[in-house]
């Protein structure tokens, strides 16, 4: 395989507020040689971008990639964009909303890093961690409504909080909407701008 096989990639910057322009650059130049991105190409891999250190690096990746003889076999769809968010690259991110693999007639969709972002690439609803959970919520179940699921078909997820005000308003809203639990595991965290508080991950089987 080479890394027009991978599919999915996790990639933590410990200065992540600090970097994460120069690391979107990077990014977009060592994916546009090898055509990722590009029409009849291969697509962008789903991707989640936050802040993490172990020891000294300063930057660690981990990718999922696929390798089949063919889609009767294993397939990976790219989710390009969704009903509430447009392609990330068109304000300068290269990654897919996520990833759809579809391995012995069932699926699993792999959901990047997702947060309180519109069509447009802006953040909205900056200062309240509530209405950024909600959205980031309906982002999610947006892309899971059109593969034919919903938020109950999360079978593991990652919250990021950038502090704890970020969580406690996430567990307010699921409280209110009677929204079912979520496995999930809680990361305290930077997300990738400055005005977004809360942003999650999240792989599900439909």
């Amino acid at each position: 395989m080479d890394y027009r096989n991978v599919r999915r990639t996790w990639i933590y910057l410990a200065r992540l507020l600090e970097w994460y322009g120069e690391f979107n650059r990077v990014r977009t130049a060592h994916y546009q040689p090898a055509g990722f991105g590009k029409e009849g190409g291969t697509a962008f891999p789903a991707s989640t971008g936050i802040q993490g250190r172990s020891g000294n690096e300063e930057c660690l990746m981990d990718v999922l990639a696929l390798d089949s003889k063919g889609p009767a076999y294993a397939a990976a769809l790219p989710i390009c964009r969704s009903p509430r968010q447009d392609a990330s690259f068109n304000y300068g991110s290269a990654f897919s909303r996520g990833m759809a693999f579809e391995i012995e007639g069932r699926r699993t969709v792999h959901i990047s890093g997702t947060a309180s972002i519109n069509a447009a690439g802006d953040s909205i609803h900056v200062g309240n961690a509530e209405l950024q959970s909600l959205e980031t919520l309906l982002c999610i179940a947006a892309i899971l409504e059109e593969h034919g699921g919903g938020l109950a078909n999360i079978t593991s997820a990652t919250l990021f909080c950038k502090n704890r005000g970020g969580w406690e308003a996430w567990n307010r809203v699921c409280q209110l909407l009677q929204i079912p639990a979520i496995p999930k595991v809680c990361v305290l965290a930077d997300v990738c701008r400055h005005d977004l508080l809360v942003e999650m991950e999240a792989v599900a089987t439909i």
